[in-house]
């Protein structure tokens, strides 16, 4: 009952002894105290009681949907025993007993001393930082994974300067990075032109408490931070990385075969998207000379999702393309699909359709690599994977579209107009873009008009990875 809820809860905070931090003489013992339970607790603890008291509230939260409301049932359940454990410091803003971790890959601060850190009360605020160039889904399940540390997200993006001095030229400018950042729906707060090797006095003008990142770390580069005690390392995202995306155009760029503005190609007819990457790539990809693949799992798929599906009163809207090397352009597209209704549902075409119309060359990312681009952004509510290009009658009753969006980047026409059904339903919208709009084809164009820059700068690089690959590496845990 609501009453023995908190009573439970008050027992388990009068319980809990808070050791007085001033120094005692020699002949005191530390003192000790049992606050009451704070107003949260005692509100906290009656909320919890009636909703598990009476579903109905929780089905009707989710317009009765069960197996929603069972889950967040399940969840308050366990919400309630952690407040019983640890009272609401212990969970309202994560578990700020926690101090930061030593990546087991930093063999260089093997025997130094790590401080040990206790954030300040409230929030738990994250700082992850990156480059964010040519963006993919490796980028964003760090994203998701840094969100998970704390309560709140910081991003630093650095600068197209400190990045050419410390890793070399990017394919993106700071304007188009920076989009792609506030454009995730796990980032909280964007900070501009930070510096590569952040200090724990930067952290703290971020106000931050932790800094996270992969465990794929230089020597020096977080050094000062781990040693403080601050630092959260993440599971790096095998076989993606904006250098084994420009070494694939790079590939490209030597096969006189290859049409690099994403029209039709002239590679031979029998190849499949499938083979022709891996072919063009297999002699210069470090990742697959390491024997590395992306291999995404069901899980990770579905930590991307966003778990919800369209009320019936919904505007749905829906828009298609290829969203291949995902870009400033497309989150332009985006943001107006989405405007149009309530809910954007995207649909992600399949390799075979991509490379049947632009060239066994494209797309460069394979579908789920896609998918899961498009699916970490925050205008984007559901994604269909594999999704055909026309759009028919079918499709939109079974998904309830009210609008279909047209002349997004990388959008594919084909011999037929695959918007021709909702053309005559009166339900098609072209969508609006700037001039100078990014397109696919523009970033191909970029490396592959500085093609010596871009492979200086992939030799180092790529060696760099394969060294992590193959020497460094070792096992790091995902997070929810």
């Amino acid at each position: 009952s609501e009453m023995c809820i908190r009573d439970r809860y008050q027992r388990r905070v009068r319980g809990r002894k808070c050791t007085n931090t001033m120094e005692p003489t020699p002949d005191a013992e530390p003192t000790t105290m049992e606050p009451p339970p704070t107003a949260l607790e005692r509100e906290l603890a009656t909320a919890i009681a009636r909703l598990l008291r009476n579903n109905s509230h929780l089905l009707a939260a989710f317009d009765g949907d069960e197996a929603r409301a069972k889950a967040l049932s399940d969840a308050l359940i366990s919400l309630n025993a952690k407040v019983e454990q640890d009272g609401v410091g212990g969970i309202a803003w994560g578990n700020s007993s926690a101090s930061g971790d030593v990546p087991s890959s930093c063999a260089w601060l093997q025997g130094r001393e790590v401080s040990v850190y206790r954030p300040p009360p409230g929030p738990v605020r994250v700082y992850v930082d990156g480059c964010f160039d040519v963006m993919h889904s490796g980028h964003y399940n760090m994203l998701r994974q840094a969100k998970s540390k704390g309560d709140w997200l910081v991003v630093g993006v650095h600068s197209d300067q400190e990045i050419l001095e410390n890793k070399g030229p990017t394919v993106m400018n700071n304007q188009e990075r920076l989009a792609m950042v506030q454009a995730c729906k796990w980032v909280d707060e964007v900070v501009f032109d930070t510096p590569y090797s952040p200090s724990p006095d930067f952290i703290d003008t971020v106000s931050c408490s932790y800094c996270a990142h992969g465990d794929d770390i230089s020597p020096g580069v977080f050094d000062d931070v781990i040693l403080a005690g601050r630092f959260k390392v993440l599971k790096r995202t095998e076989g993606i990385s904006t250098t084994d995306l420009v070494g694939r155009l790079l590939s490209m760029a030597k096969s006189q075969d290859v049409d690099y503005s994403g029209g039709l190609g002239h590679s031979p007819e029998t190849a499949s998207a499938a083979e022709l990457l891996s072919s063009t790539a297999k002699d210069d990809h470090y990742a697959r000379k390491a024997g590395v693949e992306f291999v995404p799992s069901c899980w990770r798929i579905a930590s991307f999702a966003n778990q919800r599906v369209p009320r019936p009163s919904d505007q749905v809207v829906y828009v298609v393309a290829d969203w291949d090397l995902f870009h400033a352009g497309h989150i332009e597209a985006l943001t107006n699909a989405k405007a149009l209704g309530d809910f954007l549902l995207v649909g992600v075409l399949p390799d075979d359709v991509v490379h049947s119309q632009k060239g066994l060359n494209w797309p460069i990312m394979a579908l789920h690599e896609r998918v899961l681009n498009v699916s970490a952004c925050k205008y984007v509510d559901d994604v269909l994977i594999g999704a055909s290009n026309s759009v028919s009658q079918d499709m939109i009753n079974t998904f309830n579209i009210c609008k279909v969006a047209g002349g997004s980047p990388s959008e594919i026409q084909g011999e037929h107009d695959p918007f021709l059904v909702p053309k005559q339903l009166g339900i098609y919208v072209q969508l609006q873009k700037s001039e100078n709009q990014l397109q696919t084809g523009d970033v191909a164009d970029r490396i592959i008009a500085q093609h010596t820059k871009y492979a200086k700068r992939n030799a180092s690089r790529s060696q760099k990875e394969l060294d992590y690959y193959s020497q460094t590496k070792q096992y790091v845990a995902d997070t929810n």
